[in-house]
């Protein structure tokens, strides 16, 4: 396992791959004391080594994650300026660092703007306000960033459901995993339903290749549609990258269905699919509808995640539900290191913000 690869490493690779001059090491406060004795280590045989990290954003202790090598550094510096936070977020994430017993005292300005901080009353349970909020401030600005936080990652399922109903593109770049995150984006086998649509799609100065065909026929319904046999005989081309001619088209489809699929009409394409394929190709079908094709292909402006899962990343405007779950709860309850977690979690979804800052909690507490 993973753990076993390190300790194996500290005995069988002396210097680091590459044997570097230099060996600077982010993320440091996330480090478990096996990894900080494998990098003290390879240490020995560079001119320098850096650890950078913050122990205010340590939120791997459950995991054996040890802060503490990074506060006992011999040398250390405090990086003075952040170029991401603005004022008024900066304020209530020090609130959230206040409350952490077990860290290092430390002083960083902000960017020089204040930026919008406002605290509402609301639940992750019903986001529908948030959802038709982000409606209208996508058409109010563009090339806007947005991240929805919640600490636990089935908070989050609601919202999901009204990103989908509504067609609006949603993603996570740091955490490419999580497929119920990152709907849009290609499985880690196999091709996306978005890739499919797109084949359909085309270029419309030409016809389908082959292997175009292969990709989305499979998702239409036969009867009424296609000629018999036509899916099998695609697939025998399915690798072939050469334009299918006129010829071909006409002999895969029926008449009456033939000039919807060439000029890559979508209600066809919703109206032809195969009932088992139809969930799966609705929201992809929204979002194109709703703005355009580019919308398949790009980076989606909206992120949805958990705190931990955007630890390093950032957004112009955060929606943080503030809720926490049971346990975290009880952390800050029981106190110690329980409840600086707790408080570690919240000061990392705050500062993900480089504008704007809505906390959104049901109860205070």
């Amino acid at each position: 396992d993973f753990t076993d690869m390190i300790d194996h490493a500290r005995e069988v690779v002396p210097i680091a791959p590459g044997h570097p001059q230099t060996l600077i090491v982010d993320e440091a406060q996330d480090l478990s004391l096996l990894q900080w004795d494998l990098l003290r280590r390879w240490a020995r045989h560079t001119t320098r080594w850096i650890a950078a990290g913050d122990d205010d954003q340590a939120l791997y202790r459950w995991c054996g994650a040890d802060f503490q090598p990074l506060l006992n550094a011999q040398h250390r510096r405090v990086l003075p300026q952040s170029y991401r936070v603005p004022g008024a977020v900066q304020a209530q994430a020090l609130l959230y660092s206040a409350h952490i017993r077990h860290r290092e005292p430390k002083t960083w300005a902000p960017r020089p703007f204040t930026g919008p901080f406002k605290r509402e009353h609301g639940t992750w349970e019903r986001p529908e306000d948030w959802v038709q909020r982000l409606v209208s401030w996508e058409t109010e600005t563009k090339d806007q960033t947005y991240a929805f936080l919640a600490p636990c990652s089935y908070m989050l399922a609601p919202l999901i459901a009204q990103l989908r109903a509504a067609g609006i593109p949603f993603g996570n770049r740091w955490r490419r995993r999580r497929r119920d995150w990152n709907p849009l984006n290609p499985p880690a086998r196999g091709m996306s339903t978005s890739q499919r649509i797109r084949d359909f799609l085309r270029p419309l100065n030409r016809l389908w290749t082959w292997q175009e065909l292969s990709t989305w026929l499979p998702l239409i319904r036969t009867d009424g549609v296609l000629q018999r046999g036509a899916k099998a005989r695609v697939l025998l081309h399915a690798e072939e990258t050469r334009l299918c001619t006129l010829e071909d088209i006409e002999s895969l489809f029926c008449l009456d269905a033939l000039a919807g699929a060439l000029f890559g009409e979508l209600p066809w394409f919703e109206r032809e699919v195969l009932q088992s394929k139809a969930q799966a190709v609705a929201y992809p079908l929204r979002v194109l509808q709703r703005y355009g094709r580019e919308a398949l292909d790009a980076e989606p402006a909206v992120t949805v995640g958990t705190c931990h899962s955007v630890k390093g990343g950032e957004a112009d405007t955060v929606v943080f539900w503030e809720d926490l779950s049971r346990s975290q709860e009880l952390g800050i309850r029981e106190g110690g290191h329980a409840a600086d977690d707790v408080y570690r979690m919240l000061y990392v979804g705050a500062t993900r913000a480089r504008e704007a800052l809505y906390l959104v909690q049901e109860r205070p507490r």
